[in-house]
């Protein structure tokens, strides 16, 4: 499964690279105000029909298509993750596809397009880039750290940037990629120490949540839950390595929700 990912990820990443020098071409926003482009369902449907030349039985949940086949042996993708990144020119956009078994991911692959480097891990088997072994990062300090705010920091009845603004001044550094999936994948990596995230989707979280978890890393959404329920929306999130992992989680915390 993990050669099939990785084979469908290199085939929608060619397309994406291609279609770049004319990324704005169809662009128009969905009915929830995302932006989409004519790439976008094309990568899906490269990437299903690859992966469904070998496992013709799966499943198969795409951010464009929806859910098709059977929920408890799936592939999950999102084909242009950062699609607003692409409109623009902005060359920070990733491939991320996940099968999971019962509603959890068992096998992983994230393609940073631009960088043309793959992302990818099998339960129990570790986490890798390309073929080097990857693990979170082992800092503990705060004013050391580089730090992702990710996902919609105002969306779903939270608002993050409160929390952002209170603690950039302690840090090193905050960035903001534009794609959930390479989030994940560079704390995964270590290029970040920790990563909190706004409301995202199940497609932007399936394949890094697996990443993370085998590089080591620690995740829970702002409940405290380690895992996202199977096709749902997850809410607020935080990863790190487990020095940083409880002070990030406690700093989400802080956040209310809106709603009533």
């Amino acid at each position: 499964m993990l050669t099939a990912a990785l084979g469908a990820a290199r085939r929608a990443a060619g397309l994406i690279r291609r279609r770049s020098q004319n990324s704005r071409a169809g662009a128009r926003h969905k009915s929830g105000g995302e932006l989409v482009t004519a790439t976008d369902p094309e990568a899906e449907e490269i990437i299903r029909e690859t992966l469904a030349e070998t496992f013709p039985e799966h499943g198969f949940l795409g951010e464009e298509s929806g859910m098709r086949g059977d929920a408890d042996a799936c592939w999950v993708v999102d084909p242009l993750d950062g699609t607003t990144n692409f409109v623009h020119g902005y060359g920070s956009c990733a491939v991320s596809i996940a099968f999971c078994r019962g509603g959890a991911p068992v096998v992983a692959v994230i393609c940073d397009v631009f960088a043309d480097a793959f992302y990818s891990a099998e339960e129990g088997q570790g986490a890798f880039c390309d073929e080097r072994r990857i693990r979170v990062s082992a800092r503990a300090s705060f004013p050391e750290s580089l730090v992702i705010a990710g996902g919609q920091m105002d969306s779903g009845g939270y608002n993050l940037w409160p929390l952002v603004t209170r603690i950039a001044p302690q840090l090193r550094g905050v960035r903001r990629t534009g794609s959930t999936a390479l989030d994940m994948a560079y704390v995964a990596a270590g290029k970040a120490d920790a990563l909190i995230s706004g409301p995202v989707r199940f497609w932007d979280v399936a394949a890094g949540w697996l990443l993370l978890r085998e590089a080591g890393g620690l995740i829970a959404d702002i409940h405290g839950k380690p895992e996202f329920a199977f096709a749902e929306a997850p809410p607020p999130f935080a990863a790190a390595g487990a020095k940083m992992f409880p002070r990030f989680l406690a700093e989400l915390q802080t956040c209310k929700s809106e709603k009533p």
